[in-house]
């Protein structure tokens, strides 16, 4: 039997005009399983009606049926080995009981305006102190285009940090973060996602690992990336926290919803974009986005002349740990 595959076909007026307009046709149609795919979704897009489908056939043979059948231009726009989620979200849609199907959801303003102050102070006090180790015992290194990894410390790119609190010295800081990530409006969806809730005891805490990513002023765009390989049941899910407004000069994360699924979208990051399929996370300080460690998604540059400083929890079964994302060394001597 010949192995299925499948693709994001798009369905337009003509092959020469990208400005053409969507046939009047195209605008209602319902399209049903053909002889030679199974239609698994569609939505307009642009100029576009973009059909996600599968089939064992061959790629030419679909797009000549249908060609034949719809009576307009057929272009491939991606083709992978599983789905492709070409579903445009909404903030409102991106529920907690539409986490199994999107692998991301917003609690909006649920944190409030005095703890986010709070956490900003901590932050800015932990990074101040960070880069002034940084540039007395290892001034050989170009802090914000070099590459580096300390245990407590990582670059992830030009002038985009990562810097871990768990190991924060301060007492009253530790408990500040402690009480806020284990007690946050997101916990009983972290619980039910992690297998946390089973033994009915929603004091004992989540075990996670809590970190400050900001981007510096002209931080550029990442590439597509998820955290981890996805799985099912996830063994990680992230909350992250914004510590100030995110706008388009400041920059915010994007995310492909749904990519949690499979690993066979690792490396197809930027199909989203040629499908419509990206959700901004343009949030307010406070507000919570929480995803599928799996998730694909990547931060935006930062246009703004203030720093993009982003309050990260990964919550994880208790079997698990981080061995990728720091490095060995201590740079905190605490």
């Amino acid at each position: 039997m010949a192995q299925q595959h499948y693709y994001v076909i798009g369905l337009s007026a003509s092959e020469n005009d990208e400005d053409a307009p969507l046939p009047p046709h195209l605008e209602s149609l319902i399209l049903s399983t053909t002889p030679t795919c199974t239609i698994l979704d569609q939505k307009t897009h642009g100029n576009a009606l973009l059909i996600e489908c599968c089939s064992s056939q061959p790629e030419a043979s679909i797009l000549a049926h249908l060609e034949q059948v719809v009576r307009c231009h057929a272009e491939t726009y991606v083709s992978a080995p599983c789905r492709i989620p070409i579903r445009t979200w909404t903030a409102e849609q991106l529920t907690a009981d539409a986490f199994s199907e999107s692998g991301l959801t917003v609690f909006p303003n649920a944190v409030s305006d005095s703890d986010v102050r709070l956490l900003r102070s901590l932050c800015a006090t932990r990074i101040a102190k960070a880069h002034a180790v940084l540039a007395a015992n290892h001034a050989g290194i170009d802090v914000g285009r070099a590459a580096f990894a300390f245990k407590e410390i990582a670059s992830r790119g030009l002038e985009r940090f990562d810097l871990l609190l768990s190991a924060n010295d301060n007492p009253d800081d530790v408990d500040i973060v402690a009480r806020i990530v284990q007690n946050g409006v997101w916990m009983p969806l972290i619980r039910k996602l992690l297998h946390a809730d089973a033994d009915d005891d929603d004091a004992r805490p989540v075990p996670c690992a809590v970190s400050v990513v900001y981007s510096r002023p002209g931080a550029d765009t990442q590439s597509w990336h998820a955290d981890g390989v996805p799985a099912s049941p996830p063994y990680a899910v992230c909350v992250f926290l914004p510590l100030v407004d995110l706008t388009h000069e400041t920059g915010y994360t994007q995310f492909w919803p749904g990519t949690q699924a499979s690993r066979g979208l690792l490396g197809f990051g930027p199909a989203a974009e040629v499908c419509g399929a990206t959700f901004d996370g343009m949030v307010s300080s406070g507000s919570a986005v929480v995803y599928d460690y799996g998730t694909l998604h990547r931060g935006l540059g930062n246009n703004s002349g203030e720093i993009r400083p982003v309050l990260q929890v990964v919550y994880h079964v208790p079997e698990w740990k981080d061995t990728k994302n720091y490095g060995t060394e201590i740079l905190l001597r605490e």
